[in-house]
């Protein structure tokens, strides 16, 4: 009975953190604003997706930044879309994340410029303006 016991506590407690562990609810230091709940679709590879009730473009970005902050690692570009629904077949917003200036000239021909790197470019073709 105690075997039983621990295990179904142990339970709880895993789904308790898989849980909260999708965004920190904090201020963001990056000036997007405060980082909306968000779930974890896919971690794998790029493109990560992300699941964010009634996205904004500031709310996106936002989480965004908040899952690139513990997950980009020491990978040099990792690409992040965030979508509405899991049952969306397109994402609202993608942020493509670069670690460093010659990255992001390579893989976007020259097309990617920023003040300073690491940086993420956010677009959200699929939100309404």
């Amino acid at each position: 009975m105690r075997i039983a016991t621990c295990v179904a506590a142990a339970a709880s407690v895993t789904a308790l953190l898989t849980l909260t562990a999708c965004s920190n609810g904090s201020d963001s230091d990056n000036g997007s604003g405060a980082v909306p709940h968000y779930t974890v679709l896919k971690k794998t590879w790029s493109p990560a997706k992300l699941l964010v009730e009634d996205p904004t473009k500031a709310s996106a970005t936002a989480a965004v930044e908040d899952w690139l902050s513990t997950n980009a690692g020491d990978r040099r570009a990792w690409l992040v879309d965030v979508y509405r629904s899991k049952n969306d077949a397109h994402y609202v917003c993608r942020g493509e994340y670069y670690a460093d200036a010659k990255t992001a000239e390579v893989l976007t021909e020259g097309k990617a410029e920023a003040d300073s790197w690491p940086h993420t470019f956010v677009t959200c073709p699929g939100l309404d303006s």
